[in-house]
C-alpha cells in the first residue's frame, strides 16, 4: 500500500528562515545543486550517500532536511527514521518554495 507521508514533520520556508539558528540543518541535494545554504551547522550529504554518513547526523537536536523541492529530503526522512531518528522536520516544498 501507500506510505503515509503524515508522519513526517514539516516546517515551512518562512517559519524555517525565522529560526534557522535553532537547527541543524541537512541538505540532501547532489553538492553540485544551487542554491547552497550558508550557516554553521549545515551537513551536506546527498540522498543516495544518507546512511553511509548516518553517524555524523545528530540525534540530539532538531534537524531540518532540505532539498529542492521537498520529495527527496521526505525519502531523507522516512530512511533515517528507520535507524531510529526522531527528531527530523522536512522543509515543505525544498528550497524552490523560498523563492
Amino acid at each position: 500500500g501507500r506510505k503515509k507521508q503524515s508522519d513526517i514533520k514539516e516546517i515551512s520556508a518562512g517559519e524555517f528562515f525565522k529560526n534557522i539558528k535553532d537547527y541543524t540543518i541537512l541538505d540532501v541535494r547532489e553538492l553540485w545543486e544551487q542554491p547552497r545554504i550558508n550557516g554553521s551547522d549545515i551537513l551536506d550529504i546527498p540522498l543516495p550517500r544518507i546512511i553511509e554518513y548516518v553517524d555524523k547526523i545528530p540525534k540530539d537536536k532538531t534537524v531540518v532536511v532540505i532539498c529542492a523541492k521537498g520529495i527527496r529530503s521526505k525519502i531523507a526522512i522516512q530512511q533515517l527514521k528507520k535507524q531510529g531518528y526522531t527528531n527530523l522536520i522536512n522543509l515543505s516544498g525544498g528550497i524552490k518554495s523560498m523563492s
